[in-house]
């Protein structure tokens, strides 16, 4: 099983109504975890498109691709 957050575990007590029982569960993930902390720059901002002010404005909104929710690769144009 593979949890992601970007908070701390210590931060996780706070999400969960019941502190008894969100500490029995942060317990037991923690117990035989392996903590990946991930450090750098974002890939958010690498790719976020950026606009041209000197370009004219575009015809139509950008559309999204679609992606069959099976395929494990993007295509490219």
């Amino acid at each position: 099983m593979i949890i992601t957050s970007n908070r701390d575990t210590a931060e996780w007590l706070a999400m969960f109504d019941d502190v008894l029982l969100a500490q029995s569960a942060v317990d037991r993930f923690k117990n035989s975890a392996y903590d990946f902390v991930i450090e750098g720059e974002s890939y958010r901002a690498r790719l976020k498109p950026t606009i041209d002010a000197s370009a004219p404005a575009p015809d139509a909104p950008a559309m999204k691709q679609k992606i069959h929710p099976r395929s494990r690769t993007r295509r490219r144009h």
